[in-house]
């Protein structure tokens, strides 16, 4: 937000009203000086005198302004932040007494901002007078030797009079040149911030994909996948090798902490896989355009976020051309149509931010009602079912089998009743697959599956 707000307003204050107040000193500058040129050269040059210290000045000054300004700026992003995050989890700080804890931290970070803004402002409370004491000892010399050249008649005193007035109209340019180094620093200081974002290169991209590539069927293999999220860190996979077949369902399952949401965020390429391990269709992950990936592989995640709108909105977020007849089904299919329909607003009821209204059941049902609107030829619920009962969880799961009928699914969940339809299972564990199967072999087995669930 601060980048949004305070950053992005230095910089259009620079180009705005700093480009007119430039235009505005050079022309005023270039005008003065040649009329009190014309009238006394002497005395122009004794009237300039000073202006080498205003040089000097607007250097030493500028450059301070711009570090302190950055650092005001990267202070009150903290202190916007933290704000934020208290709001948002207001509930949660009243749940464990935590008020006064919380405001002394946002004491904290508001009083470094303070701090920040004193010291800019000493920087400023020197640039400033020392601009204005500049100015006026150009005056007073202006005042004394001209003074003097027209009581000797060097000069008429018509001439010394607009000589000064040419001065006077200096003052302001001189003054200006003040303001806009206090502005140039300000700008180029969030300019440089904002830089910073525009100039970062994404790690996921479309540089290796095949622009003819524009549907999948949802046919998955994962082929010697071994992966770590840095160098420095332990391996979350080592040597996987497992696929489903298009049209079936997949269930992943194992230990908290296995990797099983890790696996899906690199099959929809929130990370980027090892080249080579990981094929749709045959097609190599980095072949498929980002766009037509994400369009046809939808994740439902464990952390459900919903939009301060209205529930219809949220539903229709992949699909905004979605009729309400079409909201209204993919509500039914997720068990969550009636419980909307008793809202006063019903499907037009807006929910809080990040959905807050809705209690985790709720959001979760809507967040899958969303991922089926859009009809994807792959569909992965990660865990999307952990906040709902089991008969709800029966009747969406029996809905989901009808309407996924020749599209694949898969499924992360640490309950028996959440898989037992699945065509193949795989148990995640120790960095490797443990065992797959069906439900029916895996209980026949009967070493991993029952103690994992």
């Amino acid at each position: 937000m601060a980048y949004a707000t305070n950053d992005l307003n230095a910089v259009r204050m620079l180009f705005g009203m700093g480009l007119i107040a430039a235009m505005d000193i050079i022309l005023m500058t270039i005008a003065s000086f040649s009329f009190m040129v014309s009238i006394d050269l002497r005395l122009t040059l004794l009237a300039i005198i000073p202006m080498p210290f205003l040089s000097f000045t607007i250097g030493y000054f500028g450059k301070k302004m711009h570090k302190r300004f950055a650092a005001v700026q990267k202070s009150f992003a903290t202190l916007s932040g933290r704000i934020q995050e208290s709001i948002s989890g207001i509930r949660i700080v009243k749940a464990f007494n935590q008020e006064k804890a919380e405001l002394a931290k946002v004491d904290e970070v508001s009083l470094e901002f303070v701090e920040e803004n004193i010291s800019m402002a000493k920087i400023s409370g020197i640039f400033h007078p020392f601009m204005s004491f500049v100015i006026s000892t150009s005056m007073i010399i202006t005042l004394f030797f001209g003074g003097r050249a027209a009581i000797r008649g060097d000069i008429t005193i018509g001439g010394f009079i607009a000589f000064f007035q040419y001065l006077g109209m200096l003052v302001w340019p001189m003054i200006a040149i003040g303001w806009i180094v206090d502005m140039y620093q300000r700008g180029t200081a969030s300019l440089k911030r904002l830089n910073e974002i525009f100039e970062v290169q994404p790690e996921v991209d479309d540089s290796e994909a095949d622009q003819s590539i524009q549907h999948l069927e949802g046919k998955i293999e994962f082929k010697n996948l071994s992966f770590r999220f840095g160098e420095d860190l332990p391996l979350i996979f080592k040597d996987i090798t497992t696929g489903i077949d298009a049209g079936k369902t997949l269930a992943i399952v194992g230990p908290t902490g296995c990797g099983k949401t890790s696996l899906i965020e690199l099959l929809v390429r929130i990370y980027n896989p090892p080249k080579g391990s990981i094929k749709i269709d045959g097609h190599e992950l980095y072949r498929i355009p980002l766009q037509v990936l994400r369009r046809d592989v939808v994740l439902v995640p464990q952390d459900i976020f919903l939009f301060s709108d209205s529930i219809a909105n949220n539903i229709r977020l992949g699909n905004p051309d979605a009729s309400i007849e079409a909201v209204y089904e993919a509500a039914r299919i997720a068990n969550v149509y009636e419980e909307i329909m008793d809202f006063e607003h019903k499907f037009e009821t807006v929910v809080g931010e990040r959905g807050i209204t809705l209690s985790g059941g709720q959001k979760q049902r809507v967040a899958i009602s969303r991922a089926l609107l859009t009809d994807p030829q792959v569909l992965i619920l990660d865990d999307a079912l952990s906040a709902v009962d089991t008969k709800t969880e029966r009747h969406i799961l029996e809905r989901l089998i009808e309407v996924r009928k020749g599209k694949t699914t898969i499924i992360i969940a640490h309950r028996i009743s959440s898989i037992q339809h699945a065509d193949k299972i795989i148990v995640l564990s120790d960095e490797v697959i443990k065992e797959y199967g069906t439900h029916s072999s895996l209980l026949r087995a009967g070493r991993h599956l029952p103690r994992t669930l």
